[in-house]
């Protein structure tokens, strides 16, 4: 879950969700990966912080 929150937010870092299909990276990753919006927000976060620590 550590490794899915790293490329979540590595993936909402590069913008890659920007389009038609999503607003936001939030949105792109709950439509996707089939999670809430709260969920994948969290997932987001919890990855910046661990990143942030490297």
């Amino acid at each position: 879950m550590l490794e899915f929150c790293c490329m979540a937010a590595a993936f909402a870092g590069r913008g890659a969700y920007e389009g038609p299909a999503a607003a936001s990276a939030v949105e792109w990753i709950s439509k996707n990966c089939h999670m809430t919006q709260e969920d994948a927000a969290d997932s987001i976060a919890v990855g910046r912080a661990i990143l942030n620590r490297r």
